[in-house]
């Protein structure tokens, strides 16, 4: 059985008890919301170039007390050179209205195809996931279907700390809505990650998120997450 590093998961629980010190008001994705995500994802090889993905997400919001949203994806990775990989992937989005004065959960149908580009900097690796999805929104959300193209780029510190191998990392991924020409959607995270493990790769981070409700204008959500990469 693999263990998981006791000191990601103090640092996980003593990030989580911060945040909780500075707990709001705000409702879910309101401004000033505070929540908590959690993304689990599974990789198993099939041959040297192809891997199966799959993964599930579920986020807290209205201050981390209500279960708002979940997530399962599936899709193949196919590692066409040392630097490119393509991933074409289906996602079903589930929303609980009744966060947002519904009654039920709502779905989103969502498949996308990722160009997944990687590269090092001498010690320092560079990811950069550009993803193309198509959102089909259930008819009770009443609104139409969107293309959006998702930018993902990641830069990893050339340099780790202690025997858990504790590596920090930025993350910046930005929403363009082609629907309207715009980015209407943002996210900068900073994290720190164990590659002490072949198996698993547990992490924690701190994100902001800005995105534009259009009639509201933009908002800011403050997300603490904790992330499980398994490989099988």
């Amino acid at each position: 059985m693999v263990v998981i590093s006791r000191n990601i998961v103090v640092v996980a629980v003593a990030t989580v008890i911060l945040t909780l010190t500075s707990v709001g008001n705000a409702k879910v994705n309101e401004d000033g919301d505070l929540q908590f995500w959690t993304h689990e994802v599974g990789m198993m090889k099939i041959t040297d170039n192809v891997t199966g993905t799959f993964d599930a997400m579920f986020r807290f919001g209205d201050d981390m007390s209500d279960f708002w949203y979940q997530h399962y994806d599936a899709g193949v990775l196919f590692k066409v050179s040392k630097w490119l990989s393509i991933k074409p992937s289906y996602r079903i989005k589930m929303i609980n209205l009744d966060s947002f004065d519904g009654d039920k959960w709502l779905n989103i149908n969502n498949p996308s195809l990722n160009f997944i580009f990687s590269h090092k900097l001498g010690k320092t690796k560079l990811k950069n996931n550009c993803r193309f999805s198509y959102w089909n929104y259930d008819e009770d959300f009443n609104r139409k279907d969107l293309l959006y193209y998702r930018n993902i780029f990641m830069v990893f510190a050339p340099w780790s700390w202690t025997s858990a191998k504790i590596k920090p990392y930025v993350r910046e991924d930005f929403f363009f809505n082609c629907d309207i020409n715009e980015v209407d959607r943002n996210r900068l995270s900073l994290g720190l990650l164990s590659n002490k493990s072949k198996h698993v790769t547990p992490s924690i981070y701190m994100m902001v998120q800005s995105y534009n409700h259009a009639k509201n204008g933009w908002t800011d959500n403050y997300i603490t997450g904790l992330d499980f990469r398994l490989r099988f």
